[in-house]
């Protein structure tokens, strides 16, 4: 069974629609997949009739931004349904701080000489998203530095970004507590999960979030450096404390190292990930139905 459940659409950072995401998973034999983009849950009826004609099962999913003991944690959110509108409202509000924080980073960097332009609607096949619903975010920038300044180095344009941030303060997203979202994630029947630990270069802080609040483990990721080794090490992690593990591509894209469904990681994970998902969904099924509202 070939999964891969984290992918990211023009509704955040990725190059691709929904529709032709689910095109490339077919052509690659994907059979379950997850919409992965930050702050938006990408899920529609439509989307899902689509998945279906292709005999895919999409699931909704969603990545968050979060903080925790003043790091950067990226946590992921898996649904057995969709999530009700109070949640999905919550994910919006998000969105949207995220957004308007990037906004003012892009009007800061210009008024220190930079020339960058919002992004007007209507997609594009040569950057990030550019739909006006999606949200935006420090990939779009440092995209549209890369355009400017071709011969410039990676660290050089985060300088540049970390410039513009310590000038303005509105141009900072402040991301919601890693504690508040996977209490949120997990009283909406949803699986929270640690995104991509290894990128953490942290395994003493993986356990202290694990002490923290009890989530899954994205295992199975296409790290660009010792891969292997990484995956071994949050592979062992995820057994000794019995976690749920997962696995995806975080595919952007043509300039993704790693394509739709080429993580491999063993079909016995993708069953347990399934069972841990319905289970976090029966325990909330008493309190809300699909799509509906809070009380």
């Amino acid at each position: 069974m070939k999964a891969d459940f984290h992918i990211h659409s023009t509704f955040s950072d990725g190059l691709l629609s929904p529709e032709l995401l689910l095109e490339r998973a077919y052509e690659k034999n994907v059979e379950l997949m997850a919409f992965t983009d930050h702050e938006h849950v990408t899920v529609t009826p439509r989307l899902t009739a689509l998945a279906e004609s292709l005999h895919i099962r999409l699931i909704p999913g969603v990545e968050f931004l979060t903080r925790c003991q003043g790091r950067d944690v990226h946590l992921l959110a898996y649904f057995s349904v969709c999530p009700r509108n109070c949640f999905l409202r919550r994910v919006q509000e998000l969105r949207e701080q995220r957004s308007q924080a990037t906004y003012h980073l892009v009007q800061r960097l210009r008024r220190m000489g930079v020339n960058l332009v919002w992004p007007d609607e209507g997609s594009s096949d040569e950057g990030p998203s550019q739909l006006s619903s999606a949200t935006k975010t420090h990939s779009h920038v440092m995209y549209g530095l890369r355009k400017i300044y071709p011969h410039y180095s990676s660290e050089t344009l985060r300088e540049i970004v970390a410039s513009a941030c310590d000038r303005d303060s509105l141009a900072v997203y402040e991301p919601p507590l890693f504690t508040d979202l996977v209490d949120l994630i997990s009283s909406e029947g949803g699986l929270p999960v640690i995104a991509h630990p290894g990128l953490l270069q942290d395994y003493i802080f993986v356990e202290k979030l694990l002490t923290l609040r009890k989530t899954a483990l994205e295992v199975y990721y296409g790290y660009w450096y010792d891969a292997d080794e990484l995956i071994r090490v949050y592979e062992c992690l995820g057994r000794r404390l019995a976690l749920a593990a997962t696995g995806g591509s975080d595919y952007h894209g043509g300039f993704s190292r790693v394509d739709i469904g080429d993580v491999v990681f063993p079909e016995n994970a993708v069953h347990v990930f399934l069972r841990v998902l319905n289970e976090c969904c029966d325990r909330n099924s008493s309190k809300f139905s699909e799509g509906g509202e809070c009380p």
